[in-house]
Formats: structure tokens, C-alpha cells, sequence
């Protein structure tokens, strides 16, 4: 008995909460008797097109298939962008009897305003009734203007009918689809979606009595009781409260069919929020996720007024009626596995039903669900629309097979739904499905060296988001799985800890829109593999342990990582030259700089997705990376080798080439000389006469360039770069603006160095960060083909690519960094070297190569570090008293050359 009382009050605390739905109208069956792809002729043919006149109006004739009784649209391909279609003019669709145009059946009018469909498919809305197997005729013609509009695309042979031109037959057909309903069968179609439910799961009693005797609304009321009964679902915090600080403008416009885009445009969505709208600025997201419902249920949570509520229902209607699934709508068939996420524009549902699409409106629903939840003009009908169709998405979702980002984005939402929902169905075979394909995910699209396939770490973020979801569902629910995907995860953490700048940010690399950082990833990672390096990072020094080591090279990815420490002050490079794998842009060899707290060379990020400002964003002259004649890099793999010792980091790097340039291709040289200054140096090889073009893109903001030296430097307030090139290069330096996108696009500097020469080309530069406005005193001068004397303040620098001989210096082997304090040796560091003077006199010698030499002189003791125990090697005193190897013991120094590793 106290049950019974109990569930009665619980459903009267539902009641008072949400109100009482409306009784049951036609919408509900109209929805689930779906529009069909009842006729179509194939692919949009866009290389072929037909023109329309006052003169020559376009037509096609179809036959209906059997059991259709209403042609709901018909759409057409067509060049909206066209500048024959101009704003006095419609395109006009009349349906007709025959080519005879004897009975008018339905009209529908595009005019120039809603002209811009998704994928140029115009869907025009006709719901007009008509006879099964008949032939009809559709007739296209141009209302005002000139009457002329070019650009209606192409489509296939079609058995069912045929094309036609002025009125007469013609040859080649248009590209159409004609979208129809069939005889309603309300039986089978409510048996059809109640069968998606396990209708003996606890609390569907009621359900399943209504369902088998075919009471179809009782078992539609009884559903929806049954989720309004669940607060973790049908949440009654967010019933509407008036909130006298909501702005609701926006929502008023929304409420008007119209949005604004990026740029403050009105757009017209009219007449039924059209979501196949399209813009200039409407990128890849558009309205199908949140979309415009956020607008509408929201305005109704904070102002609790009506008319939001009653906007809402009349939205979920038509998006509910008019983008069916496609698999209802007959697109992809019942038994189709690995279908592709991206489908087509008309009624397979374009970005409406792409995985990513469906995968966050199907797990959103419930949240506008409860923002509307308490409306009386939240009707019945929508209400179960609205959960008929989460079930289809996730049907839909589970055919489907996406890659890379998309794959992750589909198999957590897939089992997180069927975790949310044990009462449906098929609810464990799509959670093993989402669970055992984000494994599979996580495999294939980390690798070894933590990185990931698409080389954008807001990307990034959001596929290590979805691995720590997997990760802490399998604890949760003690799923057992292989210890090496727990192990794959925190290398990818790894790969954000040592990427993270010293502020906290990540790069803005391919598609991150600017700025993104790992401190979300950090802290849970911190806590997972109680890692105190992880929380280090993540909280900004404030807790945890320094990482070991600073710099890194990621070589699968082509990532790498130059920093002096891990202070928020630190200077720091960050490289890229890795293949794209999507959302990359053309940065190969480009790199980031900060210093002192500054972002200074920059990675110029994302714009919208599809905009002309977006692609040009991505192309290599908007990149700190080397082009000839302004073409862009291969983003194939390129080579990258790597050493890093306590006073020097050397990266060795060449590019997969350019697009349409034979043999040439960019190799970047980088000194690190710790922890003070980087110098790079370019070379190009190949053949013939190209221009050459290194450039350094910086944030909006004032630069001063010295247009006789090249030297540029950076005017922030705190930390600041100073490029410095060769002074005896003959490289033009120019300033040069381009745009940065961030709330909206912003102009910003950046400097270029240029000539047009013969290959191959070499240029090289020193970039010295300092902070505050006042520049340090410095030069960079060549002493040689590949070396180089900078001059600073503290002393006295020799910098050597390659083998060289110079008064100066003398070095064998790949790279060398020399440092003076007046006469002092304060430090040596070479890569791959045999020998080394300076101003004549030995420093150091081996008769076999050593990778990595490091020499520093501390006090009276000179550190002898080298990555092997070369017995030959022979090393300078360079009056020193004492000498240590390695880690080693302190000895005494007993003559002016020291043996280190001598038998």
C-alpha cells in the first residue's frame, strides 16, 4: 500500500512540475507516416547543367511508386550562387497532370531570399495529393525579372519518365528527388517504433498492456510518463523562472525564423527554419546541433513566456517532419553496416543526419526536453516525436562508420546513450558496439609517441576528452581492457603536458580555434595515473611536481617542443612537421614561439569552416614556415632527427616538398642555445629560379621593422622577440598584414623575408626573446658559408651548421654551439661531431663520431657530458682545475688535455 501512495504522489509531483500534456492531434501521425524517396535519378551531375528562359521552361515527368498517395516535395539541384538569379526573381515548381498542363495539382515558390540550400538542393513543399503509379509533370520556370536563371544541375536516366524543354521532349533530365507518403498504416508504424523498447524492462508495464491491445495513444501517454517520471532525465531544475537579467533579443528574432551570422547578417529561415539554410559564414556546424533550438528553449526557461514554448513546438514539428531518418526514408537499407557518416544533401538528411550530428542531438534532446517540459504548448505529439526520433538517431548512429574525430564523437555517444537507456531494445548491443569501436578508436588514432592523427590540438582535446570518458565509464561499470589503452591515454596526456605553452594555452594549430588549453585533461590525467607532473601543469607550478626534462620531439607526429623551463616566464617553441590526417593545415616546419608570458610567432588557427577567409588561413604563407613561390607544402610525412643535451636542443627537419614543385623542398635547422635564444637556419633545395619567402605572422599588435638590417621586433608590453637575420643575407624584409581570426577576423603583422634566386638558398636568423620594451644590443653576423658569430651583451656565441673552417672556428660535423665570456670557454655543445677548435686552438677531438658533446665550464670544474664512452675523445682543460664525466666523481686536472674515457 505505501508503494501505491508512493507512486501516486510521485506521479502527481511529475504533474504539478511539467503540467499535463496536450491531448493527442494529427502531428504525431503525420511524423511517424515519414516522407520516402519514392522517385529519384541518381547523383547531382554538377559539370552539366540546363538554363531556364521565359521562353524555354524546364520539365521532368515521374511515376509515383505503388501505395504513395501524397508527393510531400520535390527538389532540384540548382547553382543558387549563380548571378543569373537575381533578388526580383522566384524559381517556381508547378506540379502538374502531364506536360499537357491540363489540371494545376500544387505550386511552391523559392524566392531569391531562401534561395541558399545545402549542397544547392532545393526542396520545395508541395503535400499534395496525388495517385499511385501515375505519371505526373513538374515544370520549373522563373517568376520576375529577366525570367532567366542558369545552373539547374543534372541527374542520371530515369525509366519513369523523361525531360523536357519549351514544352517539348528533350534528352538529358534534371537531378530531382521526389519525396512522398504512403498510405498511413498507423498500426504497423506504432508497432514499428514501440518494438525499438524492451517493453518487459521495469516501469513499462503500462506500456506494454496499451501496446498489446493496440492502443496506441494510451501507449504514448503511458511513454511519456514514464521518462517525465525520471529526473535524472526530465530535469526539474530547469523548469522556466523568470530571470530579469536574460537578454532575450536574439531569441525574439530566432522566434521570427530569422539567426545572424558571424558577421551581423540577418538570415531568413523562413517559411519553416529551414535547417538545409545556408550562408557564407555558416562552416560546418550550421544548425545541427543545438542549433536554434538553445534559442527558443532557453528564452522559455528564463522568461517563461508562452510564446517561446509554442515557437519550440512548432520547430520540433517541422524539423520532425520534414528530415526524417533515412532510414525510414528508405535511403540506407535495414541491414547496411558501415555507412557512410556524411550523407548526401535531400531527404538522406545531409549535415542533418551526419554522425557528429545526430551523435549530440540525440544526448542534448532531454535538456530541451526539461526547458519546455512545464508548457501546456509543449504538445503531446512533440513530446513523443521528440523520443521516437532520439531512438532513431541512435538506429542510424549505430549503421554508420565514421574516422578519426568522428568515430570517437559516434562511439561515446552511442554507448553513452544505450547506458542512459537500458530500457531500450537494442540498448547492450549498442553499448558494446560504442564501447569496443572507441577502443578500436583509441587505437588507431593515437600513436605510440602519445600523438594523434589529426595534427590540431583542439582536435586533439576533444578525442583525449572522449578516451577519458571511455576510461572512467570501464572503471565505473568494472569493465576490464587491456592495460595498453590505459597506457595509450596518459601518453597522450603526456604529448599535451610537454605541448602546453607557458601560460597554459595549446597551440592554435589546424582547426583550434583560438585559444585551447590542456588544463581539463591535465587534472583528471593527475588524478587517474596520479601523475604530479600532470598537476604541475595543470595548476600553473601551484601544486604538484616539475616534469622531467623540457624539451621533446614527438616523432611519429612530427611535433616537437623547445623550452628553457616550465616558469610561466619560459621561452618556448613548438614545431610541426607530420602528416595531415584531417583538420591540418599546410605548417610544415612552422612553429609557435612565446617568451616572458608573450605569444609572439603564432599559428593563425581556424575561421569558419568553408569560408574563402578559412581556406586562405590555411595555406603556408600564413604559417612561420619557409614557401616557394608561394605554393604550399606537401602535408605528407618529412623527415625530423633530434638532440637535446642541458645546453643546447638541435632539430634537424626537411619537408615532404611543395605542391606542383618538383625535387625542391625546405629543410629547418634549429639551435636552441638554453636558455636564452634560438637560431634557425633554411635552406632550399631543388632547381631553377624560385622566389623564396620565410615569414613570422605575429598577434594583432605594433612591429617595427629596421628595412636595412631586416631586424624586426615585436612592441608588446611584456615579453617581446627580436629577429635578427644574417647580415649578409640579401633578403628583402617587409611587413606584411594578414588576418587573425578571433571574434571575428582581426588584421595582424607579420613579417616576411624574400628573394627571388637560384637553388639551392639558404637564410638564416637569430630569434631572441627579452623582456620588456627595451631590445638588447646584438648581432648576427656570418663568418662563414654555414657559421655564424652573435654578439650579445654576456658575451660571444659561434653557432656552426655543417663542417666548416674560419679564423674563428673550426668544426667537423653537423652542429656546433660555441659560448664566450670574453676569453673564456663558458660552454661547447656538438651534434655528430669529430673535432672542434677555436681560434685556432683544440677543444675537442675524437676519431669517431659522438652523437651529442657537451663541455661547461662551472667555476673551476669543466663538465664533461657525452652520449657515448668514446675512448678517443680528447678534450681541452681550458684551465680548468678540476674536471667531472657525467655524473660521475670530481678529479683532479693533471694536464692540459683531458682523456675522459681512456682504458
Amino acid at each position: 500500500m505505501r508503494v501505491l501512495v508512493l507512486l501516486a504522489c510521485a506521479a502527481l509531483l511529475v504533474t504539478l512540475l511539467f503540467g499535463r500534456p496536450a491531448e493527442a492531434g494529427p502531428n504525431l501521425d503525420r511524423i511517424l507516416n515519414n516522407m520516402i524517396l519514392d522517385v529519384h535519378n541518381g547523383s547531382i551531375n554538377r559539370d552539366d547543367y540546363k538554363t531556364i528562359t521565359p521562353e524555354v521552361p524546364i520539365g521532368q515527368t515521374f511515376t509515383t511508386g505503388p501505395n504513395i498517395v501524397e508527393v510531400s516535395r520535390i527538389a532540384v539541384a540548382q547553382a543558387y550562387w549563380h548571378e543569373t538569379w537575381t533578388q526580383d526573381e522566384s524559381l517556381v515548381l508547378t506540379l502538374w497532370d502531364s506536360p499537357a498542363k491540363k489540371n494545376l495539382i500544387a505550386q511552391a515558390e523559392m524566392p531569391y531570399k531562401w534561395r541558399e540550400w545545402e549542397g544547392q538542393v532545393i526542396m520545395y513543399t508541395l503535400n499534395a495529393k496525388v495517385q499511385p503509379n501515375t505519371q505526373y509533370y513538374f515544370e520549373l520556370t522563373v517568376k520576375g525579372g529577366d525570367g532567366k536563371i542558369v545552373g539547374v544541375f543534372l541527374g542520371s536516366n530515369y525509366e519513369g519518365g523523361g525531360a523536357f524543354e519549351g514544352g517539348r521532349p528533350a534528352e538529358k533530365n534534371i537531378w530531382f528527388e521526389v519525396h512522398g507518403r504512403s498510405v498511413f498504416d498507423r498500426d504497423a508504424a506504432y508497432a514499428d517504433r514501440f518494438a525499438m523498447w524492451n517493453l518487459d524492462y521495469p516501469g513499462l508495464e503500462k506500456v506494454k498492456a496499451a501496446v498489446s491491445r493496440k492502443d496506441w495513444d494510451a501507449a504514448v501517454d503511458e511513454l511519456i510518463r514514464y521518462y517525465e517520471s525520471k529526473p535524472e532525465l526530465v530535469d526539474p531544475s530547469l523548469r522556466p523562472k523568470k530571470n530579469p537579467q536574460y537578454d532575450a533579443s536574439y531569441d525574439e528574432l530566432v522566434l521570427d525564423k530569422k539567426i545572424k551570422d558571424d558577421e551581423g547578417n540577418i538570415i531568413d529561415l523562413g517559411p519553416n527554419w529551414n535547417h538545409f539554410r545556408t550562408w557564407p559564414t555558416r562552416g560546418g556546424v550550421g544548425l545541427t546541433r543545438s542549433g536554434i533550438m538553445k534559442n527558443l528553449a532557453g528564452a522559455y526557461r528564463n522568461t517563461a513566456d508562452e510564446k517561446f514554448a509554442k515557437g519550440f513546438n512548432e520547430l520540433m514539428f517541422n524539423l520532425l517532419n520534414d528530415i526524417p531518418s533515412p532510414l525510414r526514408a528508405g535511403v540506407i537499407k535495414p541491414d547496411a553496416k558501415n555507412v557512410n557518416p556524411a550523407p548526401p544533401s535531400g531527404i538522406a538528411g545531409g549535415s542533418m543526419w551526419a554522425g557528429l550530428s545526430i551523435a549530440a542531438r540525440m544526448n542534448q534532446m532531454w535538456y530541451f526536453y526539461s526547458s519546455v517540459a512545464a508548457s501546456p504548448n509543449f504538445t503531446r505529439d512533440i513530446r513523443a516525436a521528440m523520443i521516437f526520433n532520439m531512438v532513431d538517431m541512435a538506429r542510424v548512429l549505430s549503421m554508420q562508420k565514421g574516422g578519426g574525430n568522428w568515430d570517437s564523437q559516434m562511439s561515446t555517444a552511442l554507448y553513452e546513450l544505450a547506458e542512459r537507456h537500458p530500457e531500450l531494445a537494442q540498448s547492450k548491443e549498442w553499448f558494446n558496439q560504442g564501447l569496443n569501436s572507441m577502443l578500436a578508436n583509441l587505437w588507431s588514432i593515437s600513436r605510440s609517441d602519445g600523438t594523434i592523427q589529426e595534427p590540431t590540438f583542439g582536435y586533439t582535446t576533444l578525442v583525449i576528452n572522449r578516451f577519458r570518458k571511455l576510461l572512467d565509464t570501464c572503471k565505473r561499470l568494472n569493465i576490464s581492457i587491456d592495460p595498453k589503452y590505459v597506457k595509450r591515454v596518459e601518453k597522450s596526456i603526456e604529448y599535451l603536458m610537454y605541448s602546453t605553452e607557458p601560460n597554459g594555452d595549446l597551440p592554435s594549430r589546424g582547426d583550434t580555434f583560438n585559444f585551447v588549453d590542456s588544463k581539463e585533461q591535465l587534472i583528471w590525467a593527475a588524478d587517474y595515473y596520479n601523475r604530479d607532473d600532470f598537476l604541475y601543469i595543470a595548476t600553473g607550478g601551484k601544486q604538484g611536481r616539475i616534469p622531467t626534462g623540457a624539451s621533446m620531439l614527438f616523432p611519429i607526429g612530427g611535433w616537437l617542443t623547445m623550452r628553457s623551463d616550465w616558469g610561466p616566464d619560459a621561452l618556448y617553441l613548438n614545431l610541426h612537421n607530420g602528416k595531415n590526417m584531417g583538420h591540418g593545415h599546410a605548417d610544415e616546419l612552422s612553429i609557435c614561439i612565446d617568451a616572458y608570458g608573450s605569444k609572439l610567432v603564432i599559428d593563425p588557427g581556424c575561421y569558419t569552416y568553408g569560408t574563402p577567409e578559412q581556406t586562405e588561413i590555411s595555406k603556408s604563407r600564413n604559417h612561420a614556415t619557409v614557401t616557394v613561390d608561394d605554393k604550399d607544402t606537401i602535408t605528407e610525412y618529412g623527415e625530423n632527427s633530434w638532440v637535446t643535451t642541458g645546453t643546447i636542443d638541435y632539430y634537424n627537419g626537411t619537408n615532404a616538398g611543395y605542391e606542383d614543385l618538383e625535387n625542391v623542398k625546405h629543410t629547418r635547422r634549429i639551435l636552441f642555445l638554453k636558455p636564452d635564444y634560438w637560431v634557425i637556419r633554411d635552406s632550399v633545395t631543388g632547381e631553377g629560379e624560385h622566389k623564396i619567402t620565410s615569414r613570422f605572422p605575429f598577434l594583432p599588435g605594433e612591429i617595427d621593422l629596421d628595412a636595412k638590417t631586416g631586424i624586426c621586433r615585436t612592441k608588446n608590453a611584456g615579453g617581446n622577440l627580436m629577429i635578427v637575420p644574417d647580415s649578409g643575407s640579401d633578403f628583402v624584409a617587409q611587413v606584411y598584414t594578414y588576418n587573425f581570426p578571433r571574434d571575428g577576423l582581426k588584421p595582424a603583422p607579420g613579417v616576411s623575408y624574400s628573394k627571388k634566386t637560384t637553388l639551392p638558398a639558404n637564410l638564416s636568423y637569430a630569434l631572441i626573446p627579452y623582456k620588456g620594451t627595451k631590445a638588447p644590443k646584438a648581432s648576427f653576423n656570418r663568418i662563414a658559408d654555414n657559421a655564424f658569430r652573435v654578439s650579445r651583451a654576456d658575451g660571444t656565441d659561434f653557432v656552426v651548421f655543417d663542417n666548416v673552417s674560419s679564423a674563428d672556428v673550426e668544426f667537423k660535423g653537423e652542429a656546433l654551439v660555441a659560448r664566450e665570456s670574453g676569453s673564456a670557454v663558458k660552454s661547447i655543445g656538438w651534434v655528430n661531431g669529430t673535432e672542434v677548435k677555436l681560434h685556432g686552438c683544440m677543444i675537442a677531438s675524437s676519431s669517431k663520431p659522438i652523437k651529442s658533446l657537451e663541455l661547461i665550464r662551472d667555476g673551476d670544474t669543466l663538465l664533461i657530458r657525452s652520449s657515448c664512452s668514446e675512448p678517443t675523445l680528447k678534450v681541452a682543460a681550458l684551465g680548468a682545475r678540476r674536471y667531472r664525466v657525467g655524473f660521475g666523481p670530481i678529479k683532479a686536472v693533471s694536464s692540459a688535455v683531458i682523456e675522459p674515457f681512456r682504458e
